[in-house]
């Protein structure tokens, strides 16, 4: 019994063990599916990203607005890892075979928004993505990264093991790093730029001990610099740039022996250079402007490849160690240009002999502005290979200017000469003359300018012993210490060439320098703060390109009208540093990037804010209520703003009008609804038209103004739906501008306001405010321009409410339509091509195979259409078009490639707006001879209308296509300079001009960054090609510049050569000289300069190649030809032996030509 029961009992405890296994297992795989269902893919991370970031309103966000299948199809976001710095897939692979990776699906390796116009915090979700190894999010103003989330583990693998080794966040609103130290095991590059962390160093910066690269510039880093900075020994390179760093360098900072590039400067350090900077074997640049350094200048004998050492403006003193830069001297890459900055410091006595150790090194010495007072032997002023090798032409002038003369530079140049001050006699290398009168500073400006020869009107100068009587000069008349001494220079439109001498700050009385449309001239503002008086400056138009030093103005500083001036870029931080101005004028100066809040909020007396007309983007700051309190006029028209209109309007105290008008045409265009602005007791004027704004308008807008108050409210083409509020019969004097978008109603009561639109109303009634539906035109202004009844269209009864027709259809349209496109809503597809059959000869046409049939129209020839089944595409190129292209063409919802090249076609721009996916336009060889209205079509990305009959001036409207990566305007007769509106078609990759009539200088393209095809040849531009040309593209891009067959002379600049692969074709121009350098870059035209030298760039003068002027082969050589004066000549054509050839450069032109172009393509595989 006994042994039956204890059977018993170990079969049931076995039993039990074995229900417990099983339910731990099943509880075990549930708490599996649970936490697989919590893991977040990556679809569901980067859609949160989306959401959260505003992604409705991204620059660009194709693939995240529809939500594609594949994620690698998303913009920014990166599947491949060529531009990742360690394989992430390799890594992937890792972690699945040693089993710390479960996520097989993973595929984002990195996220690449840049300047995408993302806005608030970025989710935390973002540091669950498994595999991101990269993100920049950089120039993103409005974004704020917080790096709390990765304190959270990644849910795929439950472990903190990322892989994040990049992370660029310069210019966003990133205020905090903690948590960053969860990637102390991974994190290799940090840039933080332009963040206002307005803290001393973070702490936890120091645990990301594999940092190679931290950027901090600009960040409002306060303190000292912490001695835990040794715990980054990894570092190549430390940027701390323009903050409130301040004290000694801590001792511990010599640990950082793998420091590249070291930036200090614009801080407030102090003491002396550290000894122990010269045991930095591998210090390529060290940056330490603007600080207050003193003692001796270290010698950095050990880093044989420093290139870059710049200490200007510290109180060094002593002179060049013996032993300075010796180890430059045993490198082996002799050609890498050397620069040496120590001008504003106190170093002095003779420049040393050592030095001449240098001479056959490229070097540049900045010396002036210091204590020297000689060269203990001349020879150092002989080298050919220093200063761009103008020492042989100027002599020691070219390294300090002698006692008794001063450049803003302290030395000669090629374009600055060192001018007498009489005065200077103690030191070489005077930067300036700061003791003349006014006489003599009016007599200096009236020779350095051009007086004598350029002058429009020079009456009195250098005539009249009393300047007060000289052209465009005010005095004082106050019978005091300042009777008879300047007080005003006003030269405008007087053609003053050249730079304006920086002694003009020296006249102590002076409060206006009005120098403005003189298009030569130079005004800079580094002197600025040597006038007491100043109260009032005029650039505008002139050829001053730098606010430097701007900041540094007296308090007396208050108006700066600038307009018109080639800036580019982001708006100067200088400007906002003169926190005395009140009136800014700073309109079309080609700005880009955004309008920061707390910049504004540094100029706390500014009343009048006028930037319109440049690029600007993004968001509109809402600080208007705080610290502007002054404020009356924001001037903000035509630029690319996005986003809501700033609430803090309605509170601003003074602010009397704002214009915002048209921010679409350039990619932006504000969004959301009107606010009502009701408690603003001064806004008179606001205009926002042409924009993106919906909703009603609202019933209180402006509600608090006086009735009798004149107002001018623009809302015109936005997107507005319902009535005119009756509400609005409160204001007698209004100006209202509402056509153009979808306004249902407008009450009677408001047709009986005659002092409304300038009294039109009491002339038109409400045609004045708006025409009636069923009518174009918008509203009536004139008496012989009314309000137009829209045409029949397609058997469709004129719908005019006065001839008693069926008013079904009139209810559905809207007052105030500029045209009548919106009758076109119900036309279908195929309605829209039968109409473009019909209109344009189609039973004329080469090939019409399926139009008109049964078949979809996708199958139509020529027709292609998305997977939706909606045209995408029209390519009906050379196939005997004729007529005028329906307009209707542009109703087509998906269009997005339309090409008619070489058809005989009348092209009508109306409508075109309504394609607002339109990508690609071709039009060549169709005999176009406008472009007026192409400025519509906002989202091309491709033009082509070469062949065509063009002429007059390139039209600015073109430069409304931001967007434009390809532009081709070639074989036409356009004429005038070279547009100064190309510097905002940033996008290009491809631009083609050749073949036409422009002249003037060549542009300089140094801000397209992009470009990989420049084509101007055959035209008439001249002068040199500048040194800045092309400057922003990549060094090591393939780029091709066709620049044959016009005017350009001098030499091909020593710049050009920091670009490996450019193909620069310069035939039969009047070139002089090529740059010795350029010799030996040997990816220039396709390596054709690895095989041939120079020769391989341009033939010499006295010779001549049927290849393009140049030797592209061993069977182009260059040969000799009498007749040939410049440099690239293509043809001979003198009688001489080898006169003979030409027969063959006119048998071969053709071939040439196809040669060339397959050449170009093959170099772009």
């Amino acid at each position: 019994m006994w042994s039956t029961n204890k059977k018993t009992n170990a079969l049931l405890a076995g039993f039990l063990l074995f229900a417990a296994a099983a339910s731990t297992a099943s509880a075990q795989d549930g708490d599996d599916r649970k936490q697989a269902q919590d893991v977040p893919t990556e679809r569901e991370i980067l859609m949160e990203l989306y959401q959260a970031t505003g992604g409705e309103n991204w620059s660009e966000n194709y693939g995240w607005s529809e939500n594609l299948d594949d994620l690698c199809d998303w913009y920014g976001v990166i599947c491949d890892t060529d531009d990742l710095e360690i394989t992430g897939r390799e890594r992937k692979l890792r972690a699945l075979q040693d089993g710390t990776f479960n996520d097989t699906e993973s595929v984002v390796l990195g996220l690449k928004l840049q300047s995408n116009y993302l806005v608030g915090r970025i989710p935390d979700s973002l540091w669950q993505l498994p595999l991101l190894e990269e993100i920049d999010l950089s120039s993103n103003e409005h974004l704020e990264v917080s790096f709390t989330g990765l304190a959270m583990p990644l849910k795929s693998t439950n472990s903190n093991n990322r892989n994040l080794q990049v992370l660029r966040l310069q210019n966003t609103a990133t205020k905090s790093v903690a948590g960053i130290s969860a990637l102390e095991e991974t994190l290799r590059v940090l840039q933080l730029s332009k963040n206002d962390l307005n803290s001393q160093i973070p702490q936890e910066l120091f645990s990301l001990t594999m940092l190679s690269t931290l950027s901090l510039a600009e960040c409002n880093v306060q303190g000292t610099l912490p001695t835990e900075i040794n715990q980054l020994s990894q570092l190549h390179e430390l940027n701390l740039f323009e903050n409130s760093l301040t004290g000694r360098l801590p001792e511990t900072m010599s640990r950082l022996v793998h420091l590249r590039k070291l930036a200090l400067s614009y801080n407030e350090f102090q003491g002396q250079l550290p000894t122990w900077l010269n045991d930095f074997p591998r210090l390529q640049q060290f940056w330490a402007v603007g600080n207050d350094f003193t003692g001796a200048l270290p010698a950095f004998p050990n880093a044989p490849d420093m290139v870059r050492l710049n200490v200007q403006h510290n109180d060094l003193s002593g002179n060049f160690e013996l032993n300075f830069l010796e180890a430059v001297l045993s490198r082996s890459n002799t050609d890498a240009e050397v620069t040496v900055d120590v001008r504003h410091n106190s170093m002095g006595g003779e420049v040393p002999e050592s030095l001449n150790s240098f001479r056959h090194l490229p070097m540049n010495f900045y010396l002036g502005d210091n204590e020297f007072t000689g060269f203990e032997t001349e020879r150092l002023c002989e080298s050919s290979h220093w200063n761009g090798g103008l020492l042989p032409q100027l002599g020691c002038s070219g390294l300090m200017c002698p006692m008794g003369r001063f450049s803003s530079s302290g030395m000669a140049t090629a374009d600055e000469t060192c001018q007498v001050c009489p005065s200077l006699v103690d030191y070489l290398g005077a930067t300036n003359c700061f003791d003349k009168d006014d006489k003599s500073v009016l007599s200096e400006l009236y020779v350095s300018t051009g007086g004598a020869t350029d002058w429009y009107i020079t009456d009195g100068w250098m005539i009249e012993d009393d300047v007060c009587d000289w052209y465009g000069i005010t005095c004082w008349d106050t019978n005091d210490a300042k009777q008879g001494r300047v007080r005003k220079i006003e030269l405008r439109n007087n053609n003053l060439q050249g730079k304006i001498p920086d002694t003009i700050y020296s006249m102590i009385d002076l409060t206006t320098i009005d120098i403005s449309q003189n298009p030569d001239a130079v005004l800079s503002f580094l002197h600025i703060s040597e006038s007491e008086h100043i109260y009032s400056i005029h650039v505008g138009g002139t050829a001053t390109q730098s606010l430097d030093g701007i900041g540094d103005a007296q308090d007396f500083f208050h108006e700066l009208w600038a307009d018109g001036l080639n800036m580019q870029g982001p708006i100067p931080s200088d400007l906002f540093e003169a926190t005395s101005l009140r009136r800014i004028s700073l309109q079309d100066c080609g700005f880009s990037g955004g309008l920061d809040g707390d910049d504004l909020l540094n100029l706390p007396f500014l009343e009048e804010l006028y930037l319109s007309d440049n690029n600007l983007q993004g968001n509109l700051p809402d600080v208007f209520d705080i610290g502007l309190t002054n404020l009356r006029i924001l001037a903000l028209a035509k630029n690319a703003f996005r986003g809501p209109l700033p609430a803090s309007w309605d509170t601003a105290p003074a602010l009397e009008a704002v214009t915002v008008y048209d921010q679409s045409t350039k990619g932006g265009g504000l969004t959301g609804a009107v606010p009502s602005y009701a408690t603003s007791r001064t806004l008179r004027q606001l205009i926002l038209g042409m924009n993106e704004l919906e909703g009603a308008i609202p019933d209180d807008l402006l509600a608090s103004m006086e009735s009798d108050t004149l107002l001018t409210i623009d809302l015109s083409h936005n997107t507005l739906t319902g009535a005119v509020p009756q509400e609005f019969v409160r204001f007698d004097r209004l100006n209202i501008y509402l056509e153009g978008n979808f306004i249902s109603e407008l009450p009677e009561q408001l047709c009986r306001q005659t002092a409304w639109m300038s009294g039109n109303v009491d002339t038109y009634g409400c045609d004045a405010i708006l025409c009636p539906k069923g009518t174009m035109g918008g509203r009536r202004q004139y008496i012989d321009s009314g309000c137009e009844p829209c045409p029949v269209i397609d058997g469709i009864e004129n719908l005019d409410p006065a001839d008693g027709s069926d008013t079904t259809d009139f209810d559905t349209l809207f007052f105030g339509q500029p045209s009548c496109d919106k009758e076109n809503d119900d036309l279908t597809e195929r309605d829209i091509l039968t109409l473009l059959y019909e209109t344009c000869g189609g039973l004329g046409w080469h090939s019409s195979k399926h139009w008109l049939s049964e078949k979809t129209v996708c199958d139509w020839y020529g027709i292609s259409c998305d997977d939706t089944g909606s045209v995408n595409s029209i390519v009906l190129g050379n196939n005997q078009l004729v007529g005028s292209l329906p307009t209707e063409i542009f109703l087509l919802p998906s269009l997005q490639h339309l090409k008619l090249y070489s058809n005989t076609l009348y092209f009508d721009y109306e409508g075109l707006s309504n394609a607002k996916n339109l990508e690609s336009l071709s039009l060549d060889g169709t005999g176009l001879d406008t472009l007026k209205g192409i400025g519509a079509a906002r989202s091309l990305r491709s033009l082509n209308v070469a062949g065509n009959v063009l002429e007059g001036p390139v039209p600015e409207e073109l430069s409304r296509l931001v967007h434009l990566e390809s532009l081709s305007l070639s074989n036409n007769q356009f004429t005038g300079y070279m547009p100064y509106w190309l510097r905002a078609l940033q996008s290009l990759k491809t631009l083609s001009i050749s073949r036409n009539k422009l002249q003037g200088a060549l542009y300089d393209f140094s801000n397209f960054a992009d470009l990989e095809i420049l084509d101007l040849s055959y035209n008439q531009l001249s002068g040199e090609i500048p040194s800045t040309f092309l400057e922003s593209v990549d060094d090591e891009d393939k780029v091709i510049a066709d620049l044959a067959h016009n005017r350009l002379s001098g030499t091909v600049p020593s710049e050009l050569g920091r670009m490996s692969r450019l193909t620069l074709t310069l035939t039969d121009n009047r070139i002089s000289a090529i740059h010795e350098d350029l010799c030996d870059v040997e990816g220039w035209n396709d390596y054709d300069v690895e095989d041939f030298g120079c020769d391989g760039i341009l033939c010499p003068a006295g010779t001549y190649s049927v290849s393009g002027g140049r030797q592209s082969s061993d069977e182009s050589p260059c040969e000799p030809c009498g007749s040939a004066r410049y440099m690239g000549t293509s043809t001979c054509g003198d009688g001489s032996a080898s006169a003979p050839r030409a027969n063959v450069v006119a048998s071969c032109a053709g071939t040439a030509l196809v040669v060339i172009a397959s050449s170009w393509l093959m170099m772009l595989i």
